[in-house]
């Protein structure tokens, strides 16, 4: 009789604090089962707008399950309310507190009163799956300009783009109109070009210049070809690669492969691999000499450049009797 009366819409059941329907209780359960005077079921209008609105979120309703469709339907709208918002720079979160008062009841009353509220509910589901998709569009751009603000440490423009980074996630602006990234990735993009382009002007220069003098050497010039090649490997000698910094893309392609300051580091230790090659070559010819370090000083005046000459002087003689020395 308790099913029965369940199944006609008199009577709403629970088990263990949970709405359930009168198909699901076997005998057994039945013992554990809460039973409700429940009120007049839902006219077939109103089922039938409720089995529209349960559509909106792909909800499927079967006749008398619209009670189980129910709480699956204010699961998903919990779910597609957290979608809409969340973590600066993005909007915050909706109010979701009526779906969560709706969640407490149960039966033809939850049901009524979802009824009720069904166009306001409607329009938070469109509005708030506008915000969803509108967030995971203008996220990844996001992501992307926090990606250039970190390649671009140390630009001035850096500093500039990172003061409007705050203040958008401060008011949660990701999806203000008009858009507000791009035009700060753009900024960061000129930047970045004009500093790569800069440091691999300096580089090949730099590479020339060394490569000539290398190659004038005397001693460099002593070498078999196939010892020069294996030197020029051995220390990173070879010609600078040419980089591409035409596109967005080309860009982060170079800084992800070399930053910033690792291509300005490499720019500084340049003359000392050739340097370096060179005392390589040095003793491949000449297997018994010794490097000299030359003192650092500051020479303020004659005297001061004689002093230093005598002592440079004294300790290659020195050195000389061992044999070949290097200077350096």
């Amino acid at each position: 009789s308790l099913v029965v009366l369940t199944l006609a819409g008199n009577l709403r059941a629970t088990l263990n604090g949970q709405p359930t329907d009168a198909k699901s209780l076997n005998q057994s359960q039945i013992g554990n089962a809460a039973f409700q005077v429940d009120i007049p079921p839902l006219t077939v209008t109103q089922r039938l707008e409720l089995k529209a609105l349960f559509q909106k979120m792909s909800i499927p309703v079967q006749n008398g399950q619209e009670s189980a469709a129910a709480a699956l339907f204010l699961s998903e709208l919990l779910e597609l309310a957290e979608s809409a918002g969340g973590e600066p720079p993005a909007p915050e979160r909706p109010d979701t507190q009526f779906v969560r008062d709706l969640q407490l009841q149960s039966g033809n009353a939850q049901l009524l009163e979802i009824h009720k509220e069904k166009d306001a509910i409607a329009a938070n589901v469109a509005g708030w799956t506008k915000i969803r998709d509108s967030i995971a569009g203008r996220l990844p751009v996001w992501r992307r300009l926090q990606e250039l603000e970190n390649l671009a440490d140390g630009l001035p423009e850096a500093a500039e783009v990172a003061t409007s980074m705050i203040a958008i996630e401060r008011t949660h602006s990701l999806l203000a109109e008009p858009d507000p990234v791009p035009p700060l990735i753009k900024k960061l993009l000129g930047a970045l070009r004009v500093a790569l382009n800069d440091v691999q002007s300096r580089l090949v220069a730099t590479h020339k210049n060394e490569l000539s003098r290398l190659e004038s050497n005397a001693i460099w010039q002593r070498l078999k070809p196939e010892q020069q090649q294996e030197l020029a490997g051995q220390f990173g000698l070879h010609k600078p690669q040419d980089i591409r910094l035409s596109s967005e893309e080309e860009i982060l392609t170079a800084l992800r492969e070399a930053s910033l300051a690792s291509r300005h580091t490499l720019v500084d230790a340049l003359p000392e691999r050739f340097r370096r090659a060179l005392e390589e070559a040095v003793r491949l010819l000449e297997p018994k000499a010794t490097r000299v370090s030359l003192a650092q000083t500051t020479i303020k005046n004659e005297k001061d450049l004689e002093t230093w000459l005598n002592e440079t002087r004294s300790s290659v003689k020195d050195k000389l009797k061992e044999g070949p020395v290097i200077l350096g």
